[in-house]
């Protein structure tokens, strides 16, 4: 009865939340996305959303139940660490929200619940939507970590939402699932804003970039197919990355299948719904020449650029770009560069030197530039962040925190 009545409360204060705001929730945006060869992932255990990535040899985060590696042995007697505990009983509930105005009731259609552990398939079932949105799933038996994915496939388009992880420190959740009517009319879409964060890695730069990706309809956008997809696949967007670029990684916003490389471009495949959606992607750009050349390329209208570069007394050269006040002090300096409304199709750039670091020599031929990696928590936070200095850290929580207070000026 307590656990009903923790549900019903949330329901009550959900219930009538708008589509629009619940398209972007903050409790994990979507399941890892896939390869080229579109086979799913599962979604392992993460960060919080948007926490940076934990400096080398940091204890680990409450969700798991891994030891650091090199870590040693916990004495006789050692409590045991959060998630080893033995299984509890916990419940989930799902609501189903209709956020096109006109669309149809979606009652009796099945929802898809997958619980992930460790990355590996727990269970799966099929669940219809109640009158009122609503699936109730009671007496989950949950085993250390485990994750739900939630699954709708509905006018040809999947819809998904990622749960947090739940264990003994949380064995109740609502996860709110927004649904839309589906329309090959392109809306006018913009990216509200685009945040480049950048580190130095031996030979190049390693690169985050995050955009928020507006869609003022009430329906989802399927995309048109388009010659930059060798198959039937509609494109939604595309975007150009720097030539040279390597390890190609996407995160938050991209749901599984939807991205992919084709002839050094990224490709969404993907819908657009409405609302604002952040995707995340991540890729290494290798110096030429000693030089690294950031090429930031507007698959579509930009209303805010900006880009955080750890300040390490390297040169940088800007075209199409001011540079701001620095943030941070000592070895947590951030440069930052920025610029208002960047027209689609236009790019800016940056151009780095790479001191004490062998040139990594041209990108043709190489073909890691042809090939997606999916190596994301259900946070959106890259793996490729991992192990980051204070700078980094400075650079990517400084770009979060601004990225995250815009998104939710551009959602009210």
């Amino acid at each position: 009865m307590k656990r009903w009545a923790f549900l019903c409360i949330l329901l009550t204060l959900t219930v009538n939340a708008r589509a629009k705001d619940a398209c972007c929730p903050a409790d994990g945006q979507t399941v890892a996305p896939v390869a080229n060869d579109q086979t799913a992932q599962a979604p392992p255990a993460a960060l919080p959303e948007g926490h940076p990535a934990l400096p080398e040899g940091h204890p680990p985060m409450p969700a798991t139940s891994a030891m650091p590696e090199g870590h040693p042995a916990l004495p006789d007697g050692h409590p045991a660490l959060p998630g080893a505990e033995e299984p509890v009983t916990g419940s989930l509930a799902i609501k189903v929200t209709q956020g096109t105005a006109d669309g149809p009731s979606l009652e009796g259609q099945k929802v898809t619940i997958r619980m992930y552990s460790s990355g590996q398939l727990v269970s799966e079932r099929e669940e219809p939507i109640g009158a009122d949105g609503l699936i109730m799933l009671e007496n989950l038996t949950i085993k250390g970590i485990e994750q739900p994915v939630v699954s709708f496939e509905h006018g040809g388009v999947t819809f998904q939402q990622v749960g947090k992880p739940m264990g003994a420190m949380l064995s109740d959740q609502l996860i709110r699932l927004p649904v839309y009517e589906i329309t090959d009319q392109q809306p006018d879409w913009s990216i509200a804003m685009c945040h480049v964060m950048v580190r130095r890695i031996e030979g190049g730069i390693a690169v985050t970039q995050m955009l928020a990706v507006q869609n003022p309809s009430d329906r989802a956008w399927k995309g048109e197919q388009t010659e930059l997809a060798e198959d039937t696949a509609n494109v939604t967007f595309s975007l150009q990355l720097p030539a040279g670029s390597q390890h190609v990684t996407v995160g938050q916003g991209f749901m599984a299948g939807s991205a992919r490389l084709e002839r050094g471009t990224l490709i969404h495949t993907g819908p657009i719904v409405p609302g604002v959606t952040q995707y995340q992607f991540s890729y290494l750009l290798p110096a030429v020449d000693g030089q690294v050349d950031l090429q930031i390329n507007a698959p579509s209208a930009i209303g805010h650029l900006m880009v955080f570069v750890p300040d390490d007394g390297s040169d940088i050269t800007a075209t199409g770009l001011s540079e701001s006040q620095a943030m941070g002090e000592g070895d947590r300096a951030v440069r930052v560069f920025s610029v208002e409304k960047v027209l689609a199709n236009q790019s800016v750039s940056l151009k780095l030197a790479a001191p004490g670091t062998a040139a990594a020599g041209s990108a043709e031929g190489d073909d890691t530039h042809n090939h997606a990696q999916s190596s994301t928590a259900p946070s959106g936070v890259p793996k490729l962040a991992v192990g980051a200095g204070a700078a980094v850290l400075a650079a990517t929580a400084a770009a979060v925190a601004v990225f995250r207070k815009r998104a939710s000026g551009v959602n009210a």
